[in-house]
């Protein structure tokens, strides 16, 4: 027969067993689900194996367009690459930034473009007149007349910190390698800028937005462009609008295949007089207004590879390119153009009346129509 005493110590066992079993449970539970359980652990080595599965699929990609650069074959392009890592669950359109080109999981981000990695860029003006870029905050602090700090994206219609001291800076130098993701506006009405020095320091590989980049350096006679990289600029408007004096621009190197926007990119270039733009990939591009606008002494301009199946402005596009005896459009496609005024000038803005204009099976007979009265010759070239 069990007493009291007995039924009383059974009850203490039970209600420690069950605290005991409930402390098993909490630990079980903490080893299972806690900041180091085996549960976030293993979660946080799938995450990591994906990463890594990730970054080696994008560098055997980089890979192969560096050997298809090399040996001309084609090769795998972005969006397909993109929807390869999406059907093999590597991974979710939400974590692709195909503006930046970065693919985030979780926190780690991972560039899949061909370009450099970024850097922070930092300006500081000197007192000879040098406005001084640098991937950190170091400059000779004897020579400082003023600092701008980091600078990062400058809006459509926003000023550069320095544009204040304009007038005193002649020459622009980057001590070290700098690499943004914009340079628009950097050198934007700098007009007595005649010296860049290691330009070649400028990686552009990342850069999506040149416009107004060199706009009224009224004093630049010339720049190095054959170490930009220019295969993620999107706009390019008004890149060297007003550079009056320039007179020599090498574009071997452009990648312009993504531009959509050359507005007045050479806009009053007067001391131009030769102009090569047959690398020009333009499939992209949809405005191209005064893109030549008061190009008075250009003789020689070869846009006869221009695709311009997409555009739809050329607003005043040759107006007062007086010196050009001819013209060879004969490559244009203007079907999507509908901002055609003074596309060739207006009486005394345009060539003279001997110049020969080529023009193709793709160009709408009214832009022929509209022009005729104050334009030169037309030649059709089937």
């Amino acid at each position: 027969m069990k007493t009291k005493e007995n039924k009383g110590i059974t009850l203490i066992a039970l209600v420690i067993t069950i605290i005991v079993l409930l402390i098993l449970a909490g630990v079980t539970i903490a080893t299972l689900a806690g900041d180091n359980g085996i549960l976030n652990k293993a979660s946080q080595a799938t995450e990591e194996t994906r990463i890594g599965q990730v970054e080696e699929q994008v560098n055997l990609w980089k890979s192969e367009k560096e050997i298809g650069n090399t040996t001309g074959e084609e090769v795998t392009s972005e969006d397909d690459f993109l929807q390869n890592l999406k059907d093999n669950g590597s991974v979710t359109e939400d974590e692709i930034d195909r503006i930046n080109q970065i693919i985030t999981i979780g926190g780690t981000e991972i560039y899949y473009g061909s370009g450099s990695e970024l850097t922070d860029v930092y300006v500081a003006l000197y007192t000879d007149g040098t406005l001084v870029f640098n991937s950190k905050d170091e400059f000779d602090e004897e020579l400082v007349s003023k600092k701008y700090g980091k600078i990062d994206v400058f809006g459509t219609n926003q000023r550069p910190p320095w544009y204040s001291d304009a007038n005193s800076i002649t020459t622009a130098n980057f001590l070290s390698k700098v690499v943004p993701k914009s340079t628009a506006r950097w050198f934007y009405y700098l007009n007595k800028l005649t010296t860049i020095q290691n330009i070649a320091n400028l990686d552009t590989s990342r850069v999506t937005n040149m416009a107004y980049m060199f706009f009224a350096c009224f004093d630049l006679q010339t720049v190095d462009l054959t170490h930009f990289n220019t295969e993620n600029v999107t706009n390019m408007a008004q890149m060297f609008s007003n550079c009056t004096d320039i007179n020599n621009l090498d574009f071997s190197s452009f990648n312009t295949s993504k531009v959509t926007n050359m507005n007045a990119m050479f806009n009053a270039c007067s001391h131009l007089t030769q102009l090569d733009l047959s690398r020009f990939n333009t499939e992209n591009v949809t405005n191209m207004s005064n893109m030549f606008k008061g190009n008075r002494n250009l003789t020689t301009l070869n846009i006869s590879s221009f695709n311009t199946s997409k555009v739809t402005n050329m607003d005043q596009m040759f107006s007062s390119c007086k010196k050009l005896t001819e013209l060879d459009l004969s490559n244009f496609n203007t079907n999507n153009v509908d901002n055609y005024s003074m596309m060739f000038g207006l009486n005394d803005d345009f060539l003279p009346a001997s110049v020969t204009i080529y023009i193709g099976p793709n160009w709408k007979s009214e832009m022929t129509e509209s022009a005729t009265n104050y334009a030169g010759q037309f030649v059709k070239v089937e």
